[in-house]
């Protein structure tokens, strides 16, 4: 049992960890407003700070000694956290006249498809990432938006994100096809990497 000094420990790297997620949604929903009014340089900074909050807060979180209760608690935070701050970033770029619409509606679709997809083999204890996660769209998006900045070709690089978020979509669907294809034995865990909460969650929280 955790003695009352170890709850408080743990209680204050929790709160301060929940804290610098809702700071990194505040940001993203104001680098949002800002890029749709616009303003991309100064979007991007504080675009950049939002990231930088969703690394962080996970540090934190790492770094204290946490219930199960209280990491299940934060990481299903961080997850919704994440897809709010998806949610503010896609409108900005869909009602931006700077972006093809039908390019960051095709995104969001695909990134939330893969998300579904992630989640539901998650069901069937299969856990997997891609070489396109949430993080490299984001540092893609990042270099799209600088791209625009200084007027680049990459300007109109939104397909290309597209492309490698679909290609991302169809690895997910391969390797959750072959993993459910291969016989389990039910007295034995199959898991992919390690057997943590993490892992439980996953599908949330990435």
């Amino acid at each position: 049992m955790y003695s009352d000094r170890t709850k408080t420990y743990t209680t204050n790297y929790s709160s301060a960890a929940n804290t610098t997620t809702l700071l990194g949604v505040i940001a993203a929903g104001v680098a949002s407003y800002l890029l749709y009014s616009g303003e991309l340089l100064i979007s991007i900074i504080v675009l950049l700070l939002s990231y930088s909050m969703d690394v962080l807060d996970g540090m934190i979180a790492r770094r204290g000694i946490q219930t199960v209760r209280e990491r299940a608690r934060g990481t299903f935070l961080d997850g919704l956290a994440d897809r709010v701050s998806d949610l503010f970033i896609f409108t900005a770029l869909f009602l931006s006249p700077l972006f093809d619409a039908l390019a960051v509606f095709l995104l969001a679709t695909l990134s939330y498809f893969a998300l579904y997809l992630r989640s539901t083999l998650g069901q069937f204890r299969v856990f997997t990432k891609t070489f396109f996660e949430r993080n490299t769209r984001s540092a893609a998006l990042l270099v799209i938006l600088l791209a625009t900045v200084f007027s680049s070709p990459l300007a109109n690089g939104i397909w290309i994100i597209v492309g490698l978020q679909g290609l991302a979509l169809l690895s997910y669907m391969r390797k959750g096809i072959a993993r459910l294809s291969v016989p389990s034995d039910p007295e034995t865990t199959d898991i992919t990497g390690d057997e943590t909460l993490e892992n439980t969650v996953y599908a949330v929280a990435t």
